[in-house]
């Protein structure tokens, strides 16, 4: 929770003995319903190669960039407490990622497999 209020996300109160920790106005618009905060947006940076993996399916291998990055996303307080977020801000244009697509009858892509990166590389 310091880590939020470092970046200015959460401020912390006493109540007595305890210590009570709200969002701050700056960040409840970012929040999501999946108790999240959202830092920015990611998009497809490119395509590095397709490959047939079964009969109608295929993996896609692509890089991302982020968008829209929110400025307190840079706090290091922040991206130490939050190593997820900070691998994803790191590797932006540099990890590889994954997907498995299939072909449907009617001969639209659907996803078969969420996106998992292929390898960390920052």
């Amino acid at each position: 929770m310091q880590a939020l209020v470092d970046a200015g996300l959460a401020r912390e109160t006493r109540q007595g003995e305890n210590i009570v920790y709200e969002l701050t106005p700056e960040a409840e618009p970012m929040w999501r319903t999946a108790d999240d905060l959202c830092f920015g947006r990611m998009e497809l940076d490119r395509i590095i190669t397709i490959e047939p993996v079964a009969q109608e399916m295929n993996a896609v291998y692509f890089t991302y960039r982020l968008t829209q990055l929110a400025p307190w996303a840079s706090n290091a307080s922040l991206r130490f407490a939050f190593s997820e977020a900070d691998n994803l801000i790191a590797g932006s244009t540099k990890t590889r990622y994954s997907a498995t697509f299939r072909i449907t009858k009617q001969g639209k892509l659907m996803l078969h497999s969420p996106p998992i990166p292929v390898e960390l590389d920052f």
